[in-house]
């Protein structure tokens, strides 16, 4: 149960597109502890394992965190499409990715269904991979920091990395 109406904030892609949204209204505390309490025991997360960044809320949702810092919900996957393109969103390995890259998590090729930030990277023992750790809002419960194949979306066949590219030299 929301509390208070829902609204809209004016936001958009650098090159000036509209970006639909909604600002919904805090939950109710029981609502925000479920939440928390359904991620964690569906998915078997251990608080001590996989640390909460921030508590529940349902002012934003994923996709409000990674690109519209944690102000709205971008609910409209065209919307996050447009905002890869006009903002020149680049595809990158993970071996070439760095802190501040985005990740999308999809259920398919076209379904959208998760988005985060990759926020770490180590070098595993050997030299030869890379661990990578994304921050990233998992539905009405909060932001956890987690590896790059943790995600509360089961359906996921696909991971693609993105960097901004107004930086070129960085691009794969």
């Amino acid at each position: 149960m929301l509390i208070g109406a829902d609204r809209s904030i004016t936001i958009q892609t650098r090159r000036g597109w509209p970006i639909p949204n909604v600002q919904e209204e805090e939950v109710l505390p029981y609502h925000r502890e479920h939440a928390e309490e359904f991620i964690h025991q569906t998915l078997g997360l251990n608080p001590t394992t996989l640390p909460c960044r921030r508590a529940a809320t349902a002012t934003y949702n994923c996709h409000g965190m990674t690109f519209a810092c944690r102000r709205t919900s971008i609910i409209d996957v065209a919307a996050v499409k447009k905002i890869m393109k006009d903002d020149g969103y680049r595809k990158v390995t993970a071996s070439r990715a760095l802190p501040g890259d985005v990740v999308l998590y999809f259920e398919s090729e076209d379904v959208l269904a998760h988005s985060g930030i990759v926020v770490g990277v180590d070098q595993l023992p050997g030299g030869t991979a890379r661990l990578l750790t994304v921050l990233s809002k998992w539905g009405l419960a909060g932001e956890y920091v987690h590896a790059l194949k943790e995600c509360p979306y089961p359906r996921v066949t696909k991971i693609w990395i993105y960097r901004d590219a107004s930086d070129d030299s960085t691009i794969d």
